[in-house]
């Protein structure tokens, strides 16, 4: 996408949710900041009418990519945790990898 940016392949950037271009918060607003920079406007499904170069519309656009980010650290978090739990009560929630065998408990 950044690539055909670039080169002038396109002028507007439709998505569904603004926190979903970059992978963290940092290469978001990394991304925002070049297509702003490039002339391309960014239309978000769920907030079609909010401008970024607005002091308000880039103060939500920044709350909106920390709480995306905030959520992605703490599912991670819970499933790790999650993970944990299962291998202290000896019950392994996945498929055992290869070579390993269930111990049934006496």
């Amino acid at each position: 996408m950044l690539e055909g940016a670039r080169e002038g392949l396109f002028s507007h950037l439709g998505v569904y949710t603004i926190d979903r271009i970059g992978r963290n918060h940092l290469e978001t607003l990394d991304i925002i900041q070049e297509l702003s920079e490039l002339g391309i406007e960014i239309i978000a499904a769920d907030s079609p009418h909010l401008d970024f170069d607005t002091p308000n519309g880039n103060l939500f656009l920044r709350i909106r990519v920390a709480i995306a980010q905030y959520e992605i650290e703490m599912t991670s978090q819970r499933v790790n945790d999650s993970k944990r739990a299962s291998l202290r009560t000896d019950n392994w929630p996945f498929q055992l990898p290869d070579g390993n065998r269930r111990k049934k408990r006496e």
